[in-house]
């Protein structure tokens, strides 16, 4: 039972790191799309 649940720990931090790494390119993606965005809104300016 204690080898179990140090296991489901495990896989739970797994799970966590998972989950930010995949929020963390979602922003990047999230913040690419708005800058690309704005660039097309104002082509003269310089970010």
């Amino acid at each position: 039972m204690a080898a179990e649940s140090q296991a489901w720990r495990g896989l739970r931090r797994l799970q966590r790191l998972l989950h930010c790494a995949m929020l963390r390119v979602y922003c990047d993606e999230y913040r690419f799309m708005a800058a690309t965005r704005i660039i097309k809104k104002y082509p003269n300016r310089r970010l």
